[in-house]
């Protein structure tokens, strides 16, 4: 939001590690008397821009992710979830989430994740998926996008790290 300068200081010099600054563009978040509410706009918004832009896939990340692991194993993670062809990479997660969700290994590295858990604080979407994830939120009002999103998850290539897991807390 505009009153977040602090906020948003901090997202750009983390962002600005990780990617080229011409890739990074700051949606403004929304204001609604339902914090749900406006957390699910915000991320239709965001995703909406992402989906014009028209890359194959984009990196939501709200300003309060904090990345716990350098900035060449971010980067480096990204490139190797594109060789997935996932539809949704969450490069976020909670404590000893991995205890909580439904996961199937697939690589040393790799989780397919089915259900559990939430977090949207960091993801990278495919653009076609990213379309239906808007088609979703737009149809499911008043639902935490944390939660509402997981409904997708077992008809999709949605991946997670274990490895990597430290990617960012909130």
């Amino acid at each position: 939001l505009p009153k977040d300068t602090d906020r948003l200081k901090f997202i750009n010099n983390v962002l600005n590690t990780i990617s080229d600054t011409k890739n990074i563009f700051r949606i403004e978040g929304v204001t609604h008397e339902l914090g749900l509410e406006g957390c699910r706009l915000a991320h239709i918004k965001a995703n909406i821009a992402a989906i014009n832009h028209g890359s194959q896939y984009y990196i939501i990340a709200e300003d309060d992710i904090q990345p716990l692991v350098e900035s060449s194993e971010i980067t480096k993670f990204i490139e190797n979830s594109t060789q997935f062809k996932p539809d949704l990479v969450l490069f976020e997660q909670g404590q000893d989430l991995e205890k909580n969700i439904d996961l199937v290994k697939e690589t040393e590295n790799m989780y397919r994740i089915f259900g559990g858990g939430n977090n949207t604080g960091c993801y990278m979407c495919s653009r076609e998926f990213g379309i239906k994830l808007v088609k979703h939120w737009l149809a499911h009002p008043r639902q935490h996008v944390d939660h509402s999103w997981q409904k997708l998850w077992k008809t999709h290539k949605v991946y997670n790290s274990i490895q990597v897991s430290n990617l960012g807390n909130v």
